[in-house]
This record gives structure tokens, C-alpha cells and sequence, in this order.
């Protein structure tokens, strides 16, 4: 039974991720057309340096970013090693993130990798965060000097399902608005493979990817934007995508024609994967 106190709660912790539109600035999808690709603001720089935390099989963000001249740095204590050759300029490191170094576990902290790679300091690092829910215990404790070495932070929520309970919602909360304090979402796009939840009366979705950009460097708007954009691909090419047609990420009021052409992209994008492959099939 749903409780008016549980659905405020739920509601307020989803507002902390309303996204913006930013001025003159567009987007760029970086990484491959489906699970391990993300929208980001068009102002990469070769020379910022990535953290790349959770590899995982598909590495395609980071060979893009490294291909533009980016030195990549990925961690990840999950697999053995990137299942690609990589460039000179990507390193990986069989190393996961954690609050507190717990090496039996081969588990570092943000502080030490970038200590590491000689990053402290600077005001332009690129993080990308794909843990599995270990981010928001991560990211939640990150001290404040750390947070400001970063000027975009792609990361993928995971279980907001969750937030019926009260000491992950906490930890949800905690870790969205020291975020907030200094940057600004700019992206959202929801993991259709998690697809939605119903969390007191509330819809979310379950997995969620958002690319902050640091504040101080943009102007931002209220957004006109509906989620999934051109630049979107489903997570999972098998199922559409998920149109972000709930508070906090709809626009209050978008005209037919905007919205008319998104749907229709989104049935074309499914029924193209739908449609029998003539070459797969054998002669007769």
C-alpha cells in the first residue's frame, strides 16, 4: 500500500534528476550504436584525460575517445582485460573503484587513480561510470576537491526501483544533490534492458545513463527536449526504446509535431531490427 510520505520521497529524489537544455552547445554520441555508447556535449578536447570505470566486453567508448586523441585510463576487476587491442593512449587496469582501497579485492579508490596518473589538479578529466550500482556509494563520499577535477561525468544509475527503501533512497538522494551542487545534467536516457519500475505510486525507470556537465561552464535552460534523442540507440536493439514520458524528464507540453516524428523514428529503428535478414535466409 502506497503512503503519501513514501511517494514525496520518491518524487523529490526523482526531481534531482531533471535534465536542462544547454546554449550553443550540441551533443555528440560517443561509443558504439547500442549498450556501452553515450551522448555527451560536443566540446571534447584531445587532451582531456578519461577515468573509465566498468569495461566490461564492449570497449567502444573508450577506443572513440582514445581515437580523438584522449589518453584513457580503464578500470575494471570484472574481466581480464579489454576484449579488443588497444592503442597506446588506453591503458587498463584490472582494478575496480571503491570508497576504501581494499586491494585483497583489487579494488582502488578515484583518489588513488588519479594520484596515479599524475590527474590531481586539474579541472577537465572526463569520467565514465558503469559499476552497477557501486556508484553511489562512490560517488556520495567523493570529497568535494575530487568532484571538481571532472568537467563531464557520463554515469549510469542503476536500481531506482529501489528507492521505496529508505537507506538507498538516503544514499540516492545524498550522492544526486552533492552532484547537482556543481554540475547540471544535460542528457538522460534510460537503459531499456532494466526497462521501468513502479516505486510508490511512482513511475522511474529502472537504469538510467546522465551526463553531467560542470555548471560553471555553460548556460543553461529549461529543457524543450524529449528523451531519446537522434543520438540515442536502445541498450537493447530487440526492444524500443524508452520514452522518457514521466516527471522529471518530459517537457510540460511539446506539439504534435516534434513528437509525431520521434515516434515514428523509434517504430522504423524496431521494425528495421524486426525485418527478416534476406541474406540469412537459405536458398531455396
Amino acid at each position: 500500500m502506497n503512503s503519501s510520505k513514501g511517494t514525496h520521497g520518491v518524487l523529490t529524489t526523482i526531481a534531482l534528476l531533471t535534465p536542462w537544455d544547454v546554449v550553443g552547445c550540441g551533443k555528440i554520441r560517443i561509443g558504439g550504436d547500442h549498450d556501452g555508447g553515450y551522448v555527451m556535449l560536443d566540446r571534447l578536447r584531445p587532451e582531456q584525460p578519461v577515468l573509465s570505470y566498468g569495461v566490461g566486453p564492449d570497449v567502444s567508448f573508450d577506443l572513440d575517445l582514445a581515437k580523438r586523441g584522449h589518453p584513457v585510463f580503464m578500470f575494471d576487476h570484472t574481466v581480464d582485460g579489454p576484449s579488443t587491442v588497444l592503442p597506446p593512449n588506453a591503458l587498463f587496469t584490472r582494478e575496480g573503484v571503491a570508497v576504501r582501497a581494499q586491494p585483497k579485492k583489487s579494488l582502488g579508490t578515484i583518489e588513488s587513480h588519479l594520484r596515479r596518473h599524475k590527474l590531481v589538479g586539474r579541472r577537465d578529466i572526463i569520467l565514465k561510470m558503469d559499476i552497477e550500482g557501486a556508484e553511489w556509494p562512490v560517488l556520495s563520499a567523493l570529497p568535494d576537491a575530487l568532484l571538481n577535477v571532472f568537467e563531464q561525468i557520463v554515469v549510469e544509475f542503476h536500481w531506482l526501483g529501489g528507492l521505496n527503501q529508505k537507506d538507498f533512497a538516503g544514499v540516492v538522494r545524498k550522492t544526486l544533490q552533492r552532484l547537482n551542487t556543481r554540475f547540471t545534467i544535460c542528457h538522460v536516457h534510460a537503459n531499456n534492458y532494466a526497462g521501468i519500475s513502479l516505486v510508490e505510486g511512482v513511475v522511474v525507470p529502472t537504469v538510467i545513463e546522465v551526463t553531467y556537465i560542470r555548471r560553471r561552464l555553460i548556460k543553461r535552460s529549461p529543457s524543450q527536449t524529449l528523451f531519446p534523442t537522434r543520438h540515442d540507440r536502445s541498450n537493447n536493439p530487440a526492444v524500443k526504446d524508452v520514452v522518457l514520458s514521466m516527471y522529471p524528464f518530459l517537457p510540460m507540453a511539446r506539439p504534435a509535431t516534434v513528437l509525431s516524428p520521434i515516434a515514428r523514428r523509434l517504430d522504423a529503428e524496431y521494425a528495421a531490427w524486426a525485418a527478416p535478414n534476406p541474406r540469412a535466409q537459405s536458398p531455396k
